[in-house]
């Protein structure tokens, strides 16, 4: 930065485009097209980085953002949202919401939560706004009224899905998920290019299942938004910045967050949630949730998830025994689990001579939950989770190993969504009694 006596603060100006009528808190956060303005606010942080290491720890004092007051001028056009709602067989379906911010997120839970038609709710199937191939075919003969395009385009996609639950009396629990549409390149002008209705669907299916978007609290039909005024966001404390996502946003999507620690979290992340996907694929959640003993009442992980974690954590031990010559006729590498046609036999083969050993707390609860599948008779799933987890862990072992506990507690909170309380799952009781 250039110097000059008395001067105190440089200053970097970057103004980043944000599409007319879109609500600027709801569009920073959610966005994910690199070309939206995170990208290039990353190129110019790494290359401040490269000069003053504190750029990047130090950016949520460093930072603010500021929205102008005229950045949704004309309030009387309606916001536009993609809604993916998913039935209790597992079904998902797409509508179109045109309403004031936070409207659509409020129906979609109404939908979910009460079995209120989407109609009811102001949505509309959002193939009469975007119609499919079948559908235009069919409006070209006149047998349907031709599309009828929103006021203005989409900007976010919400999915909301009943959570599973062991007792059909229990009342319904809702998860929603938010995330920003897919778009095409962006124009010569800066602005987003076309939204892909195509991919916002793929993108929804996705949410629903768990692995895109971020999770969002659900709000009551009868909730009041603040007024839109001017807006100073001072991302001064991280628990604000991770409330409005936009510092959260900028680290991950930017590229200024590359170390080999964070890559490394990323990358677990993503096995857990394929080993997860694997499991649910063979409708396993309710039967490990059982095994578990865990509900959904207070929005915690789903049991899928706990059980590719606590799979996760045996095949990385197992790397560390197998690549470090530990423990005697603990030796079937990983390379030969992740490509065999039965993972489950070869792993509990040697878990259990670990177990023999000591690493209890660790081997115990993924042969639980072997057996429990097994019993089950549903072990395609479990098997294709524990060959890509052992592909993973054969990877990232070492390297896991040598972050610390504070990476550890950084990917459980990451997967499972921040539930404080699931930490039970991992710090067994005896162990919290030593402690």
């Amino acid at each position: 930065m250039r110097r000059s006596r008395g001067k105190q603060m440089g200053y970097i100006i970057c103004p980043i485009v944000i599409p007319k009528n879109a609500v600027a808190e709801t569009w920073m956060a959610d966005t994910e097209h690199p070309d939206d303005g995170w990208q290039e606010l990353g190129q110019i942080l790494m290359a401040l980085r490269s000069h003053d290491p504190r750029i990047e720890y130090k950016l949520s004092e460093l930072m603010e953002v500021y929205l102008p007051s005229d950045y949704n001028a004309d309030k009387s056009l309606p916001i536009a949202t993609v809604v993916g709602l998913v039935s209790v067989e597992n079904k998902i379906s797409y509508f179109l919401h045109e309403g004031n911010p936070g409207e659509a997120q409020a129906a979609a839970t109404d939908c979910v939560e009460n079995g209120i038609p989407p109609s009811k709710r102001g949505m509309r199937p959002l193939n009469d706004a975007y119609p499919n191939e079948t559908v235009k075919a069919k409006q070209s003969k006149g047998l349907i009224p031709p599309s009828t395009l929103p006021k203005q385009e989409p900007i976010a996609v919400i999915t909301a899905r009943p959570v599973p639950n062991l007792d059909p009396e229990a009342p319904i629990v809702v998860e929603l998920r938010q995330s920003s549409v897919v778009r095409g390149k962006s124009k010569s002008d800066g602005y987003p290019g076309p939204i892909n209705i195509d991919k916002t669907k793929k993108k929804a299916r996705k949410m629903a299942n768990g692995y895109e978007g971020r999770k969002i609290k659900p709000s009551s039909p009868k909730d009041k938004l603040p007024r839109q005024e001017q807006l100073a966001l001072r991302l001064l404390e991280k628990s604000n910045a991770e409330q409005m996502g936009i510092f959260v946003n900028l680290l991950e999507k930017s590229g200024l967050c590359r170390s080999k620690s964070a890559q490394s979290v990323n990358l677990l992340q993503q096995a857990t949630e394929q080993a997860c996907f694997a499991l649910r694929q063979d409708e396993l959640e309710l039967i490990l949730a059982k095994h578990f003993r865990i509900s959904h009442e207070d929005n915690g992980a789903d049991a899928c998830t706990i059980a590719s974690l606590l799979l996760m954590n045996a095949a990385m031990l197992h790397q560390r025994a197998v690549a470090g010559n530990w423990l005697a006729n603990v030796n079937t590498p990983l390379s030969r689990i992740k490509s065999a046609p039965n993972a489950i036999r070869l792993f509990r083969n040697d878990w259990n001579r670990i177990a023999q050993h000591d690493f209890l707390p660790v081997i115990k609860p993924a042969l639980e939950i072997i057996e429990v599948v097994e019993e089950c008779g549903r072990e395609s799933g479990l098997n294709s989770a524990l060959r890509h987890l052992a592909g993973e862990a054969e990877k990232l072992a070492a390297q896991y190993a040598d972050m610390g506990a504070d990476y550890a507690g950084e990917l459980f909170n990451k997967v499972m969504g921040n539930q404080s309380s699931d930490g039970a799952f991992f710090t067994r009781p005896t162990a919290a009694a030593l402690l």
